[in-house]
């Protein structure tokens, strides 16, 4: 199906297919709900294909489907005023991919989608501004949960971020790099990843705030390669691999004024990196809870 207008396509089943099932472009107001929707993986390699794919379209509505078997479930790429709601997106290679998505002509919502089994990321963001992610389970994808790339003004908020990765270096549950800033991802469980809970790579102005960061295979969480003016606050990180990396390949722990306050550490075994910098590069550090989360009265905020 192939639509241009506002179509409602509801409660049909496509099977085996080895292109794109759904397409629609430039489209206002298009429903897509209660189908099941499913590729042939094995016929599909070499192609990209998606179960749904919107282009230049507004006001969409996605909910209630089940798609398998592609290379994107569900593909937006320059859309705005969108909902993505109570979907299962399993065993794809990317559940949810968001491509220049913006809230130009209303809200971007995504809530209460089962989003597991992928091969690659269970949501992948890339080039987008102001989704709201709410109650999503977001869980046993192969290589990474959440993968935000260039992207801003994300809010992640009341999901299931468990179980993704396949134990290599850069798996885990949240991956945020190349440039992204304002993403707040607050009241999440981020847990038992075969990899990382959450890194922040090279990125700016993003919250982790009232987390459950818990017995992930690697570090609870990682800031790296000059992440600057984060705020990671009352979390609580336990048995982790490795409670917090921060600075590596030689920089300094909590490097460029990011704000480490209020966390919880408890049978972490910590990176113990802040005797390595006596004024602690001007980062503020300070009440947090653990024995393994001390600091020395250099590394606290005056």
């Amino acid at each position: 199906i192939h639509a241009y207008a506002n179509a409602t396509i509801s409660g049909n089943t496509f099977n085996h297919f080895r292109n794109n099932p759904i397409i629609i472009d430039y489209a206002d107001g298009a429903r897509v709900t209660d189908n099941t929707i499913s590729g042939d993986a094995a016929g599909n390699e070499g192609f990209f294909t998606d179960g749904v794919s919107f282009y230049a379209s507004i006001f969409s509505v996605v909910s209630g489907n089940t798609i398998s078997g592609f290379t994107s479930a569900v593909r937006f790429f320059y859309a705005s005023g969108i909902s993505v709601s109570e979907n299962e997106l399993t065993a794809n290679t990317n559940g949810l991919e968001l491509d220049n998505v913006s809230t130009e002509y209303g809200p971007v919502s995504v809530s209460g989608n089962i989003i597991t089994g992928n091969t690659e990321a269970g949501v992948y963001i890339r080039e987008s501004l102001g989704i709201e992610f709410s109650d999503n389970e977001v869980s046993m994808n192969a290589q990474r949960g959440f993968f935000i790339q260039q992207a801003g003004e994300i809010n992640i908020a009341n999901n299931q971020v468990n179980h993704n990765g396949s134990g290599e270096e850069d798996h885990g549950g949240i991956l945020v790099n190349d440039g992204s800033g304002f993403i707040s991802v607050t009241s999440n469980s981020i847990s038992q990843n075969n990899g990382f809970g959450m890194v922040i790579d090279a990125s700016f102005a993003n919250a982790l705030v009232d987390n459950e960061i818990n017995t992930n295979m690697g570090a609870g969480l990682i800031l790296l390669n000059g992440a600057q003016w984060n705020q990671v606050l009352t979390n609580t990180m336990r048995k982790n691999a490795i409670g917090v990396i921060s600075g590596l390949e030689g920089n300094l722990l909590f490097p460029g004024n990011n704000l480490f306050q209020g966390n919880t550490l408890v049978n972490n075994q910590l990176v113990d990196a802040l005797d390595y910098d006596p004024v602690c590069n001007d980062a503020w550090v300070a009440n947090n809870i653990g024995s393994s989360a001390s600091v020395s009265a250099a590394c606290i905020e005056p």
